[in-house]
């Protein structure tokens, strides 16, 4: 008597998913962290990016009163150091808006973390002008102007 049952080919061996599984275990193990890095020189990039911005509104706004023939300053500090929303809206520049208008969007910008930068106005010395220090306490980047 003749068997008439054959062997069914359809769905995978263990071996083929052992492979599958094996080649998806290397690209995780080399992709994960090539894709950290990547995330962190974003963050940098645009920790970087905002104090570049911020210093430029405080910049324009010192140049602007230059143009004005008015006295020279530049936004005053905050008591704690820290440039957030609530003290941009609340201290006023010498024309009596509020320091958020001299961001385009009227918003200070905060780092990846969504921490506020630190802000402090640096004397004037005998060689230098009086200028002011921008400094992300997370990523421990620094920015100075000095006119």
């Amino acid at each position: 008597m003749k068997s008439n049952l054959t062997i069914s080919s359809k769905g995978f061996s263990l071996i083929e998913l052992l492979v599958v599984i094996g080649i998806i275990t290397l690209f995780t193990v080399i992709a994960v962290p090539k894709y950290s890095n990547i995330n962190n020189h974003a963050k940098l990039a645009k920790t970087k990016t905002n104090l570049i911005n911020i210093k430029n509104a405080f910049a324009n706004h010192y140049y602007d009163r230059f143009i004005e023939q008015k006295a020279l300053t530049f936004p005053p500090t905050p008591a704690d150091s820290l440039l957030t929303q609530e003290w941009a809206d609340a201290t006023t520049l010498e024309n009596g808006a509020p320091v958020s208008t001299l961001f385009s969007e009227g918003t200070i910008l905060y780092n990846p973390e969504s921490n506020p930068y630190r802000y402090a106005l640096l004397p004037e010395t005998e060689y230098e002008n009086e200028g002011f220090v921008l400094r992300d306490p997370d990523y421990n980047i620094t920015v100075r102007f000095r006119p």
